[in-house]
């Protein structure tokens, strides 16, 4: 799993260091302070979900670009529905992993086409904690940068071919 220092994007770098700076040693922070306006450039690119027992992520917000290139808005929807065939990511334990590790979860994720090439473009997950002080949501940036709309033309799994149940 490859580090900050591997990710070339700059809108990951700006959250990863937002993340830093709103929490505490040892603590992600809390949900409330994050505030959207802070941030206008970086929501089409933004999910926001959330931890429900026993462990599944229910998505609560996606950004403009997230829906556009996915083909669909999956608010309400949870991550082990939305399996895309051929998706090379396990996003299910990244995750978990920032969940267990409170920590974040940086990635390139690795899109198959229908030309047989492969489109990558770089994410980060990183963990919130609840009013309750446990981590319980997460905020997730996909950018796609000027891939956006290669990847949604030639996506090789065509929506109704998702795993969705």
């Amino acid at each position: 799993m490859p580090s900050l220092d591997q990710i070339s994007s700059q809108r990951i770098r700006e959250l990863d260091s937002w993340w830093h700076q709103a929490g505490s040693p040892g603590a992600p922070p809390a949900r409330d302070a994050f505030d959207p306006a802070q941030f206008r450039r970086l929501l089409p690119y933004l999910v926001l979900s959330e931890v429900v027992a026993p462990f599944r992520v229910k998505y609560r917000l996606i950004g403009t670009e997230v829906a556009d290139t996915s083909g669909f808005n999956f608010v309400g929807r949870y991550l082990d529905e939305l399996i895309a065939p051929g998706d090379e990511e396990d996003w299910p334990a990244r995750y978990r992993r920032s969940f267990d590790t409170a920590a974040p979860v940086y990635g390139i994720n690795r899109v198959a086409t229908v030309f047989d090439k492969t489109l990558e473009y770089p994410y980060g997950i990183w963990p919130l904690r609840t009013k309750e002080g446990a981590v319980g949501q997460f905020i997730a940036l996909e950018d796609y940068g000027n891939r956006h709309s290669l990847l949604r033309q030639w996506y090789r799994a065509p929506l109704q071919n998702w795993r969705l149940q």
